[in-house]
């Protein structure tokens, strides 16, 4: 048993943090299954390289049960966008109504994202934000001229660039009967699509350290898009995704975990009883760069799904050797579980991997952009592995306050508290505190093992 104790002193500067800080779901305690089934979420993401960005005007529009495969099935990314904070929305719990909703909403909407460690981005930033609910709206066109649309498209845009999604997906079509939000997001992620890979489109971003980006494909959801419009707006799938597959060791299909997720939205009423059997969503595939068929059976057609498929797209053959042998230690990693030792050791062997490959992107002849991309993805798997490798430890930390009121300006002490209950050994652990930005933290203590 190893005990390390740090304590800081936090001065608060911020009280709310911007939309270009997306949420780590990894970061709060999560109320899930400890141990085994805890170990193997953490190394279901070592599966792909590949993201999946899904976007909506409010919180409880993702389609959790496609996340929920996506994620906890695949391995893939996810990141949810979602545009306003659901000011205009009913509320079943309570009385809070305007900007006290948006704030409920907006950590029920946080909590059901951390349900399967689901990125989150808010495009609206504080409570005065242009991108705001002003309830129902009844185009796309009215609702952009509320929000302003070049305000809410910069927003959208750095999103995309930041995340770096492979695929881009909004939860509803642009078609008559639709709510003007969902209507609004529908046209502006398609708009988005092109426009975050624009050089001259918000250059400003380049400044923030953003580089232009292409998703390779963008999809709709098939079907009618809960449209009262007959024939002309139903768009043929062109993908179906089994959201019904039972997963044995979650001990429920993709689509019950997903109402897990959605009863975080109590104020909106959300959550149900889904029992086992088939389920499957439809995808209709409106835009691609990358060639796929008419009828694709898989959403990473066209797109590197694991670390070997980085491997076959690199010139530099000792880079492409490193790539190799990371993907058969990350598939070691997953194979090692349920042994929390043999995980933790293959966990170490391909986190070495990754910091090897990714010092030799640094140094290899890659034009930037695949410099760029490369080293992303890499330094993603690296953060992975750093998870999987902390929980295979059975390494918990824990932080206290002093003072669990924190209020901007004002200051408390922190104490970071790691506890290492598996059976293998380890030695110079550093604890470290990872502050927003704007806070000040400085170390007061530390009491070694």
């Amino acid at each position: 048993m190893f005990v390390k104790r740090v304590a800081w002193v936090v001065l608060v500067c911020l009280l709310f943090s911007s939309m270009a800080q997306a949420q780590d779901p990894r970061i709060a305690e999560q109320e899930r299954e400890r141990g085994i089934v805890e170990l193997w979420e953490k190394l279901v993401p070592l599966k792909s390289v590949a993201s999946f960005m899904t976007v909506g005007a409010h919180p409880d529009d993702e389609r959790s049960s496609l996340l929920a495969l996506l994620s906890q099935g695949y391995g893939v990314r996810t990141i949810t966008v979602t545009a306003n904070r659901g000011e205009g929305g009913q509320n079943a719990i309570g009385t809070e109504y305007r900007q006290a909703l948006g704030v409920l909403r907006s950590r029920e909407m946080e909590e059901a994202s951390l349900a399967y460690d689901v990125e989150l981005f808010f495009l609206s930033e504080s409570f005065d934000d242009p991108i705001y609910d002003e309830s129902f709206a009844k185009s796309a066109v009215e609702s952009l001229e509320l929000w302003g649309e070049e305000v809410m498209m910069e927003k959208l845009v750095r999103a995309i660039r930041q995340s770096r999604p492979d695929v881009l997906f909004t939860n509803f079509q642009n078609v008559f009967g639709q709510h003007g939000h969902h209507r609004a997001m529908a046209a502006a992620t398609e708009e988005a699509f092109r426009l975050a890979a624009d050089p001259e489109a918000f250059p400003e971003h380049m400044e923030m350290g953003l580089s232009p980006w292409q998703a390779k494909k963008f999809y709709l959801p098939a079907g009618t898009g809960g449209s009262r419009e007959p024939e002309p707006t139903e768009l043929e799938a062109t993908l179906t995704l089994p959201v019904g597959d039972f997963d044995p060791l979650y001990g429920a299909s993709y689509v019950q975990l997903s109402e897990q997720s959605r009863a975080y939205h109590k104020s909106q009423g959300m959550g149900t009883f889904r029992t086992e059997g088939p389920s499957t969503v439809e995808l209709h595939l409106t835009d691609s760069v990358v060639d796929v068929p008419e009828t694709e059976d898989s959403i990473f057609t066209g797109i590197a799904h694991t670390v070997a498929d980085l491997a076959n797209g690199v010139n530099d053959e000792t880079l492409a050797t490193q790539l190799t042998d990371l993907d058969a230690a990350l598939n070691a990693t997953i194979n090692a579980f349920p042994d929390f030792a043999a995980v933790a050791s293959n966990a170490a062997q391909a986190l070495e991997l990754t910091r090897a490959a990714r010092a030799t992107v640094a140094s290899a002849e890659l034009d930037d952009a695949t410099r760029e991309d490369l080293d992303f993805r890499l330094s993603v798997k690296e953060t992975e592995l750093q998870y999987a490798a902390q929980q295979a430890l059975s390494l918990v930390t824990r932080l206290t306050f002093s003072d669990p009121e924190m209020v901007a300006g004002g200051s408390a002490e922190v104490t970071l508290t790691a506890f290492v209950g598996g059976q293998t050994d380890v030695s110079d652990v550093t604890l470290d505190l990872v502050a927003p930005e704007g806070w000040t933290v400085e170390r007061v203590e530390e009491t070694p093992a």
